[in-house]
């Protein structure tokens, strides 16, 4: 029981360790959950309060999503998808891919992104290929997004790669 106990911390706080849950049913449930750092375990929950953080999380998740495709809007990124990976692999919970005409369009794309999210609180992990900018990666830990120059999203194929992932096309508002 203190380890179930233990495991229910680690999801009821979830947004401070990252967790991403693999599964979750609404009332007094059973399911399991994944964090960033490896730990997992089942989780066994029946305290509202504990149950409503896990819903926050979820919805932080969703908003995190919104953020990023609006700042990517804002700055002209095209063909925005956005990949549901859960049911695909536990490196992250979405993908967001988007390209870029140009270089520095890549670079700016990248930026603002990254700046938008800090300003409301979601830390950027790691940041790759922004030297070259022709595929700069943004490591949110349940979101990953791809910048990718247009000619170089058409060499690698990433969409095509997660063939079998859900995928949604982020329409400009």
């Amino acid at each position: 029981m203190e380890n179930a106990r233990r495991n229910h911390e680690i999801v009821a706080f979830g947004v401070f360790f990252e967790a991403r849950f693999w599964s979750y049913e609404a009332g007094p449930s059973r399911g399991s959950f994944v964090c960033a750092d490896g730990r997992s375990g089942d989780l066994i929950h029946t305290d509202p309060f504990q149950e409503q953080t896990i819903k926050e999380a979820m919805i932080t998740l969703d908003v995190k999503v919104e953020m990023i495709c609006e700042a990517a809007t804002e700055k002209k990124a095209d063909e925005i998808v956005v990949m549901d990976m859960r049911q695909k692999t536990s490196l992250c919970d979405y993908f967001i891919v988007m390209s870029a005409t140009s270089s520095v369009r890549v670079k700016t794309i990248a930026d603002f992104i990254q700046e938008q999210l800090k300003d409301q609180g979601f830390p950027l992990r790691r940041k790759e290929g922004y030297a070259d900018a022709l595929w700069v990666l943004l490591d949110y830990g349940d979101v990953i997004v791809h910048v990718f120059y247009q000619d170089t999203r058409k060499f690698y194929g990433l969409e095509y790669l997660w063939g079998d992932a859900p995928k949604t096309a982020y329409l400009k508002r």
